[in-house]
């Protein structure tokens, strides 16, 4: 397989981490699954969710290149990106379409799928362009961008993005 075949393929391995992540916390409910785990189904612990997951994408695909003995740069930086990239891309499209049809789970489905589509474009870019943050750096952003992620699930702000208007409740139910 060739680099640009694993990025073709890597939207649906994507969508099915997602898939998984999200019952994660609901098959092991306890403090340190809550870290990695959506813990409700509010907007924040779905962009937790998306940026784990790409998280997780980007240790296996570290590993597949490795293998492969592909030709990449900035793989320090692309979780971040790619983690950023994703959320923002899902909120772009998500926020507007719950507000006008509400909440609709194939479409949310279908966002999911091309903020993914977006995602990969975007690494693939990434990932064959010259180096353009160190390694170090890069890996230093993607876990300060993780703790946001830990310490909201924990101590959410009251407000629509904590939400989660099916159970209503914020944070880890109780």
């Amino acid at each position: 397989m060739n680099f640009k075949k694993w990025k073709i393929i890597s939207p649906f391995i994507l969508f099915g981490l997602c898939s998984l992540l999200h019952f994660g916390y609901t098959i092991m409910p306890n403090p340190i699954s809550a870290i990695f785990f959506p813990v409700n189904e509010s907007i924040f612990e779905h962009m937790k969710m998306i940026y784990t997951s790409v998280l997780v994408f980007c240790l296996i695909e570290y590993f597949i290149i490795k293998k492969e003995n592909w030709l990449i740069n900035n793989l320090g930086i692309n979780p971040f990106l790619s983690g950023l990239i994703n959320i923002f891309s899902f909120l772009i499209m998500y926020l507007p379409a719950k507000l006008i049809i509400g909440e609709n789970m194939i479409i949310t489905f279908i966002i999911l799928f091309i903020s993914n589509i977006i995602t990969a474009v975007a690494s693939y870019y990434l990932l064959l362009n010259r180096q353009i943050v160190s390694n170090k750096i890069g890996l230093i952003l993607t876990f300060m961008l993780y703790i946001p992620f830990i310490y909201f699930t924990y101590n959410p702000i009251h407000n629509s993005l904590f939400y989660d208007t099916k159970d209503k409740l914020y944070g880890i139910p109780k």
